[in-house]
């Protein structure tokens, strides 16, 4: 299995912070010892504009600075990451295997190469299933330190909630 200590040498002990990603969290990552030290960040895609800000954190600094951010990413001087929010993995379209064939999540016990349901071998790798192969703890066990993962639903993912009402209460509220 390859790991990041692997990949980056001696440098991976000067990495502070690994971002999560829009389909993992803090419990799939806390499953990886290796990553027991690092600040986890979870954090948007720029390039869908509607997105932007699903995904963020709070930081305890005090002032918004570079210097500030560094220190809260390396949790120095009472500077932290305070909590990350974001979507549930699980609402995520490749948080498991998906068949590009079927259009299909894959949700068997052990990661599959081949579609179960339509024989497809056009399939994306989950992040759970890419979990479940790299963990090397049975269990999560996140340090103490470890900031909060806050799930947070989008309005669009609620049933019955369409594009008009969205904008009806973006245009009251601003934000969601």
């Amino acid at each position: 299995t390859t790991r990041l200590k692997r990949i980056f040498k001696e440098k991976f002990d000067r990495i502070p912070a690994i971002e999560l990603g829009l389909s993992a969290d803090t419990y799939l990552a806390d499953k990886i010892s290796e990553l027991e030290n690092k600040t986890f960040l979870t954090n948007s895609d720029a390039h869908s504009l509607p997105k932007i800000a699903r995904e963020y954190n709070k930081m305890e600094v005090e002032s918004i600075s570079f210097e500030e951010v560094v220190k809260a990413l390396k949790n120095q001087e009472g500077r932290r990451i305070v909590a990350n929010y974001g979507l549930d993995p699980k609402l995520g379209k490749y948080h498991r295997t998906y068949c590009d064939d079927c259009e299909q999540s894959i949700e068997t016990k052990e990661p599959v190469e081949t579609c179960p349901m339509c024989g497809g071998k056009n399939v994306t790798f989950g992040v759970f299933d890419r979990i479940e192969l790299i963990k090397d703890k049975p269990n999560t066990q996140s340090p103490e330190n470890r900031p909060p993962y806050i799930y947070q639903v989008p309005l669009g993912f609620i049933p019955g909630v369409g594009g008009k009402t969205v904008e009806k209460l973006l245009e009251n509220f601003e934000t969601e």
